[in-house]
């Protein structure tokens, strides 16, 4: 038996400054408002934005179903990356986003690792042959979280005195 670890990457460009990216990613309250998915943000341990601390993030599956998921911040490093791990009954999965400035843009790479217990042979077969539909899914994902945080900056611009 061995633990199963699956990798994905996304690097994509937004017509920002760091700082207007950053002023999104650090304000709950920005996430929630701006992002139609995101119904609230809870932080039951510590306080926001600080290692240590647990949220419970509810929001909204494509489904119309209402889902909810705790997550921790284990690194930041504002403005330029923050880390946080979530849980699944048989692993975790760790999402790490780095933000860079290049030029009148922000490259925004995200990096998603989940990990397993250990699985049986029977179990990381089944996981292979699955691979590619959580690949399309987390594409799917990651494409509906550009569309958010590029409508957020929009907006959050619009709003600005």
């Amino acid at each position: 038996m061995t633990v199963y670890r699956e990798r994905t990457v996304h690097v994509t460009t937004l017509r920002a400054t760091i700082d207007e990216v950053w002023a999104y990613v650090s304000s709950r309250e920005a996430q929630v408002k701006h992002d139609p998915r995101m119904v609230r943000i809870d932080v039951i341990e510590g306080q926001w934005a600080t290692i240590g601390s647990r949220m419970v993030t509810t929001g909204i599956l494509d489904s119309g179903e209402h889902h909810t998921f705790e997550s921790e911040l284990i690194a930041i490093r504002p403005p330029e990356s923050y880390t946080t791990r979530s849980w699944f009954p048989d692993g975790h999965v760790t999402g790490t986003h780095q933000f860079r400035q290049v030029g009148g843009e922000v490259e925004w790479s995200h990096q998603i690792d989940i990990e397993t217990r250990s699985l049986t042979w029977i179990e990381r077969v089944a996981l292979r042959s699955t691979r590619r539909g959580r690949e399309r899914s987390t594409r799917r994902t990651h494409e509906q979280d550009v569309a958010a945080i590029r409508h957020a900056l929009e907006a959050m611009r619009s709003e600005a005195p």
